[in-house]
């Protein structure tokens, strides 16, 4: 007997931009090549999130594909975890693909994320790698800091990863298993007033830290697969503008602000190994021994603070424990109780997921 191929995934391709309209024509200049296989049905969703400037009128200018529907959906809320999240709900098609406005994506962007997700049906989620695109060389500390630009490869090798949310592909029916079950992204809301806090202590745009690293965790406990393919490609513009070692030091101290929100789900997820485990899950016994590791990194970071040197990984630990610290105590009230919320949901199984980078 004939065997039967599997359907193709079709597709929906996100664009999320907030004021992108210098960066959206190129953007959609990549992907209006798209060559795309006979079968594989998909659209072009542009989601503005609380865009000053004319960002919607600029991609409905750019668009030259009339073949290919073109929608656009407002999300008023800063957050680029909204403007996802917003996408996630109103897509129609099988798969979205979340891109930046400041990603340009390889020819066969489309048709190689259905394939992928076609050829591996366990796959929540799929992400490629990032080539670098600039206008001038990067600074000399760069090329070992690529990664927190979504930049360079996300795995060894073709396989199970967490991934980063720059061309990020979702199984909507995975999301929506999860969603249903009760999940429902942390990343998206902070507490009255958190967003001064964060001006203060010098935090680079929280909201967008942490949320694709929350998704596919959550989509990695509830069972499902996260797949790193290098032979998906595109390509990241990056405004040397961004490329300041001051900037990356406060994006670093974001990071592990985000850290804290993200280790919820390891303890809820955690099999219970007794009193470690139980200990585990208190701000006031984590606290007490980050402050003693931020010490420490204060320490290993005092030459290179006291000479102005950049591209010292030293300070770049000190800057995430800092910012992993004031986030504990800061959510200290919240800490637990996202901890036990978690542990309760019916999504939530029981599987160890420490191995996993995030």
């Amino acid at each position: 007997m004939r065997q039967s191929i599997p359907r193709r995934p079709s597709v929906s391709v996100v664009i999320c931009t907030h004021n992108g309209q210098r960066r959206l024509p190129q953007c959609l200049k990549y992907l209006a090549r798209q060559t795309v296989d006979e079968g594989i049905a998909w659209e072009l969703m542009v989601v503005d999130n609380a865009s000053t400037d004319s960002s919607l009128g600029t991609a409905q200018q750019c668009w030259a594909r009339k073949d290919v529907p073109m929608r656009f959906l407002e999300e008023p809320n800063p957050g680029q975890a909204l403007a996802r999240l917003k996408a996630l709900v109103e897509s129609r098609m099988d798969l979205v693909s979340l891109i930046d406005d400041d990603n340009w994506v390889d020819c066969n962007w489309v048709t190689e994320v259905s394939n992928i997700m076609r050829d591996h049906p366990k796959a929540g989620a799929c992400g490629g790698m990032s080539v670098l695109n600039m206008d001038k060389d990067p600074p000399v500390w760069f090329a070992n800091n690529a990664k927190s630009y979504a930049v360079g490869t996300q795995g060894e090798k073709a396989g199970d990863t967490i991934l980063w949310g720059a061309g990020l592909t979702v199984r909507r029916s995975a999301f929506e298993a999860l969603y249903e079950q009760g999940f429902r992204p942390r990343a998206v809301s902070r507490p009255t007033g958190e967003g001064a806090l964060f001006k203060r202590l010098g935090l680079i745009n929280p909201l967008r830290d942490g949320g694709d690293s929350e998704l596919c965790l959550a989509l990695r406990i509830g069972g499902w697969e996260l797949w790193y393919e290098p032979g998906l490609k595109l390509e990241h513009h990056i405004d040397p503008a961004r490329l300041t070692w001051s900037n990356h030091c406060k994006i670093l101290r974001g990071f592990g602000w985000a850290h804290v929100g993200l280790s919820t789900y390891e303890a809820a997820s955690s099999p219970n190994n007794g009193l470690v485990h139980t200990l585990s899950r208190r701000w006031w016994v984590l606290a007490p021994w980050y402050g003693l590791k931020l010490i420490g990194a204060i320490a290993r970071a005092a030459p290179a603070l006291w000479s102005g040197r950049e591209g010292a990984r030293t300070v770049l630990h000190m800057e995430y424990r800092f910012g992993y610290l004031l986030a504990l105590i800061s959510q200290r009230a919240a800490f637990g109780a996202a901890i036990w919320q978690l542990s309760a949901q019916p999504w939530m199984r029981r599987q160890d997921v420490h191995g996993l980078r995030f």
